[in-house]
């Protein structure tokens, strides 16, 4: 059955967004678990000075760590 997954899981989520220096803050973590997969919708707040590309590796890396 699909549901909302365990508080610690976001938690952990949140904690490896907030070690990068670019983030300044974490506004929401969503999670859904849906059959065996979880999907994560995260907000957080960067920098607005720095570049296009230094936020997509930002985005890439939150992936390889998830």
């Amino acid at each position: 059955m699909d549901g909302a997954p365990a508080d610690e899981l976001i938690a952990a989520i949140t904690a490896i967004a907030s070690v990068h220096t670019e983030v300044k803050w974490v506004e929401k973590c969503f999670l859904r678990k849906i059959e065996l997969q979880y999907y994560v919708d995260i907000h957080i707040e960067v920098d607005g000075t720095i570049m296009y590309l230094t936020r997509i590796r930002l985005k890439l890396s939150f992936c390889s760590q998830i």
